[in-house]
């Protein structure tokens, strides 16, 4: 019959096709399978593959044979995780009709509720010749329905609990079914677990629920308990386990403390007991943020003739309180004592007890009874300074009134930040602030800084900040700058067409010895020593022109015997320029560089920049009263005829030589000396 199946056959396309149907069932129950066929062609034998999930179980020898079938033989069997249906006649008898159910099978639904498609990996028919036909399979999809419970935690430890104390947990209780569940009894296997949910608790599919459960042990011992939940879940009942250790309470604790960086604060000593507690002892290693108060451990009105000894040494501190005559502690709860701390650092920390004692005496005997012991928190408030490390005055004018230079110091820190003291490593600066200065918490105040220097150069120094933020109690500030004198020279020009005039201002606050500046002209010059007039401020001068290249005059002017210019402000000299040739109308702009002021010791204090001066040239040629470009006998004869009221073809204007608003004799004399080189 195998070899019926298996063998090979050439079949014409044709639509045959295999269906499992759905089913759906509650977990832990049968369902019934049906195998359908639906063929066009004649069909002898069926061979069908079903992988099987881990949900499902088929149930042994529950295979069927539809109405289709007439003297066909079934079997199916589970081998490696896969269900395998045969079905075939040894007479090779053909299926009956052509639609509706061939088979049928059960299988056992498992603990998991979901839909699960069962598919077949291999379909196989035979013709009545034993060859092969084409086939295709559709899948069923099974749905398991019912609760289940998924528990969180298989295992809760309470740790240690105080006997007539308590503790609480939870338990986390999912419903990862698809049908709600019910949780019917909650019960424990020991009276010191107990919880208040109120029963039926119902869980709807998808949705979870905490379960709040109590510790109250009454007696001294360790507990190792179960809890028990009943519920329709498929799982069936669910357990998890508690675990406790109770104790006799006899505690040593701290109590949380706060405080500001540079303050002493108390920390409370606390003895909640149920034995009698004739004296104890601790030892605490302090942190860096932490001093112990040398002489602050004291004992509270619950002392009876107790003593009390305190040392810290290597940052240890120790401490211990007796009786001598082994009398107990009044009260069984509250403080017991103090001890007192300084706060040297910012950052919050904490006190552990490293090691402890509390002394009792049963039957007869001294005995440690201390059950627990727990340290505190130590809150610190505290300044945190926050400023630039660099402040730069820049370049400032030695006579300037206001040589000041602002910043910020921001507090980013949880208390006010203090500014006891500044200062400076040379007595040039100071601040303009009253000390001390104090800034609050998430602030900042503007801090001036004044130089008082008084002779030019550089002024840098160390600027020393004291505060009381404990990380920066020193805080450095570099302060750079230069101070410089204002030596600056200022040309000015006037002119016309056949020469102008160059005025050279000297500003200067430092004494000058020297000036050498160069004129720089898009048109070429010309100048000399005889072109150059002094005034007051420049009278001690001694000066030279000379050409340096098309377009460049130097002008080198000195004094001599120790005469100078003095500090002011003014005009030094005026220097003519006359073009080479006539200047046409219009803008033009001369620049003086290479800008030289020397002092007594032959340093250059100039601090300025080359200058741009912008002048303009007016048509006018003051003189040429014939208008023919040139100053000469011809403009002499102009200005008569002028004068004498005959003024068509000539340049009244231009007429006024001496620019004095009239035309008379003056203007003739102007000319002549014009005309003489004067």
């Amino acid at each position: 019959m195998i070899v019926l199946l298996l063998c090979c056959g050439i079949g014409v396309w044709a639509e045959n096709k295999i269906m499992l149907s759905n089913a759906q069932g509650a977990a832990g129950t049968e369902i019934t399978i049906s195998v359908s066929m639906t063929n066009s062609d004649a069909v002898s034998a069926l061979q069908l593959s079903i992988p099987l999930d881990d949900n499902f179980t088929f149930v042994e020898n529950s295979q069927k044979k539809g109405s289709r079938l007439s003297n066909h033989t079934l079997s199916a069997g589970v081998k490696d995780g896969i269900l395998n249906v045969m079905l075939y006649s040894t007479t090779m008898a053909v299926i009956s009709g052509n639609d509706g159910e061939v088979c049928s099978f059960k299988l056992l639904l498992g603990d998991n509720p979901g839909i699960v498609s069962l598919t077949p990996s291999k379909v196989s028919l035979s013709g009545t010749s034993g060859n092969l036909l084409i086939v295709s399979a559709t899948s069923g999809n099974i749905e398991t329905r019912g609760a289940k419970a998924q528990i969180d935690n298989s295992t809760i430890n309470f740790g240690r609990v105080p006997i007539n104390g308590s503790s609480l947990r939870s338990v986390w209780i999912k419903n990862v079914g698809n049908e709600m569940l019910t949780i019917s009894e909650i019960s424990f296997s020991s009276s010191i677990f107990s919880t208040e949910s109120t029963l039926p608790i119902t869980i709807n599919e998808g949705n979870s629920q905490w379960i709040n459960i109590n510790c109250k042990p009454t007696i001294n011992g360790a507990f190792d308990e179960e809890m028990t939940i009943m519920s329709n879940s498929v799982t069936g009942k669910s357990t998890v386990r508690l675990i406790a250790t109770s104790y006799g309470q006899n505690e040593l604790r701290l109590v949380n403390v706060s405080g500001t960086t540079g303050e002493e604060v108390v920390i409370p000593v606390v003895i909640n007991n149920i034995d009698d507690i004739t004296g104890f002892q601790m030892e605490i290693k302090l942190p860096n943020e932490l001093e112990y108060v040398d002489g602050s451990f004291v004992l509270s009105n619950r002392k009876q003739d107790h003593i009390a000894t305190a040392s810290s040494i290597d940052g240890i501190l120790s401490m211990v309180a007796y009786s001598p005559t082994d009398k107990a502690f009044t009260g069984d709860n509250g403080e017991i004592g103090s001890f007192s701390v300084k706060i040297v650092g910012s950052n919050n920390t904490y006190l552990n007890i490293d090691k402890a004692m509390l002394s009792s005496t049963v039957n007869g005997k001294t005995a440690d009874v201390l059950s627990d012991k727990s340290g505190c928190a130590v809150t610190i408030k505290s300044p945190n300074m926050r400023a630039n490390n660099n402040l730069d005055f820049g370049s400032i004018a030695i006579n300037q009134e206001e040589r000041k230079k602002s910043f910020y110091i921001w507090n980013n820190g949880s208390a006010p930040l203090i500014i006891s003291k500044v200062t400076f490593s040379n007595g040039q600066f100071k601040i303009k602030e009253e000390l001390p200065i104090t800034i609050e918490p998430s602030s900042n105040k503007e801090i001036t800084v004044i130089c008082t220097a008084k002779d030019a150069g550089d002024i840098s120094t160390i600027m020393e900040v004291y505060t009381n933020d404990p990380n920066n109690r020193l805080y450095i500030i570099n302060v750079t700058g230069k101070l410089t004198a204002p030596n600056y020279l200022i040309g000015s020009v006037e002119g016309n067409r056949i020469g102008m005039s160059l005025s050279i201002s000297l500003n200067n606050y430092s004494e000058i010895y020297g000036i050498q500046f160069d004129i720089n002209t898009t048109k070429n010059f010309t100048a000399s020593v005889d072109n150059v007039v002094l005034t007051e401020r420049g009278k001690n001068l001694s000066y030279n022109i000379n050409s340096i290249g098309e377009g460049k005059l130097r002008v080198v002017a000195y004094v001599k015997n120790d005469l100078f210019i003095g500090s002011g402000e003014g005009e030094v000299m005026t220097i003519k320029l006359v073009p080479n040739e006539v200047l046409p109308e219009g803008d033009y702009a001369m620049t003086i560089s290479n800008i030289l002021l020397g002092s007594k010791g032959m340093q250059n204090v100039y601090k300025g920049d080359e200058t741009l001066i912008n002048y303009y040239v007016t048509g006018v040629i003051p003189g040429d009263a014939n208008k023919d470009g040139k100053i000469g006998i011809g403009d002499i004869i102009a200005i008569t005829n002028i004068m004498a009221g005959k003024t068509d073809g000539f340049d009244i204007k231009a007429a006024d030589a001496n620019q004095d608003n009239k035309v008379d004799k003056e203007d003739i004399n102007v000319i002549l000396n014009f005309m003489a080189g004067y």
